[in-house]
């Protein structure tokens, strides 16, 4: 039997829509999302240096993936994954 995986009539909201297409992929998306956002702004503050690049990229990431998390979208394991990511590349500064 054929089912219809993409029916989103139950969506109202964008982040309905997006813990929808999230729970489909088997939290590939927010992870995806996460990575996407850690590359764009490393990538954004290269003109830095590479630990300062580094360490500003992880904190961005990581801000963005407390709401990310509290919308549901990335699991709990790489929320904590980066946080310590965070703290490491802080240390890593000093």
């Amino acid at each position: 039997m054929v089912y219809n995986l993409t029916n989103l009539t139950s969506a109202n909201t964008y982040p309905q829509v997006l813990q929808r297409i999230n729970e489909l992929s088997g939290n590939f998306f927010g992870i995806a999302l996460i990575v996407t956002i850690f590359v764009v702004s490393f990538l954004s503050l290269k003109n830095y240096s590479t630990e300062r690049a580094f360490a500003g990229s992880m904190l961005i990431t990581t801000i963005l993936g407390i709401f990310l998390r509290i919308l549901e979208i990335i699991p709990d394991y790489m929320m904590g994954f980066l946080i310590i990511a965070t703290g490491g590349a802080l240390m890593f500064l000093i």
